[in-house]
Parts: C-alpha cells; structure tokens; sequence
C-alpha cells in the first residue's frame, strides 16, 4: 500500500491569491492604525505620519530576508536589546618559541602577570 505525500508543506494557506492570514493582519493592523490616525490628527500631521506607520506594516508583512519575514528579525532585536548578557572574561595565555635552531622543543605557556608592576617570571 502507497501513501500520497503531501508536497510542498512549507506553504502556509493562502487567503486571497498570493496573501496568507498573517500578511493579511499586519496589512489590516497597519490600516486600523492608519484610519484612527487620520480620525484623531489634523491632516496635514496625518499625511506626515502616514508614510512611515504604512511603509512600516507593508515592511512587516510581505518583506523577507534568506526566506526569514521581517517580523523574526524585530523580535530578534528586541530579545537582544532587552536580555541581559553574560560577559566572561578569560585571561590568555602567551606562547614562547623554544630554541630558534631545535624544532623539536615545543611552546611554553608563559603566565601574563595580573598587575602591571609586577616581574614577568621565567
């Protein structure tokens, strides 16, 4: 007995043609926000604001970056900004060359002193 495969499962539901539900809704957003600017703002304000709030919900649902939509990468930025970070120092090590003229001495460590006045020790 064969199964039927189903292909091409990355493809989420289309709504309208080549829209799916989640372009849709920044683009319905996007107007929402438009409208109740243009209701509450003086038109030539509205006419200011509008290009960038609708350029941005127009960025927000159909542009994608290496096959990633815009949305992950502000979310992205967002959790680094806010998360905390975890800095580690780790002290380095030096390596000192053996004799010039015998290959078959290997490097040694040499310890790098914590303060600067104290004496490098061999």
């Amino acid at each position: 007995m064969r199964f039927q495969l189903p292909q091409f499962i990355e493809d989420g539901s289309k709504a309208y043609r080549s829209v799916d539900p989640q372009q849709f809704l920044w683009v319905a957003s996007g107007s929402a926000v438009l409208y109740v600017l243009f209701a509450t703002l003086p038109l030539s304000v509205f006419m200011i604001t509008a290009l960038p709030i609708g350029g941005l919900f127009i960025a927000l649902a159909f542009v994608r970056i290496n096959d990633v939509p815009l949305v992950n990468y502000v979310l992205f930025a967002v959790t680094y900004a806010f998360n905390p970070k975890r800095y580690i120092y780790q002290k380095k090590r030096r390596y000192r060359a053996g004799n010039a003229g015998n290959n078959n001495t290997k490097k040694r460590p040499i310890d790098i002193p914590f303060h600067h006045n104290s004496e490098i020790r061999n």
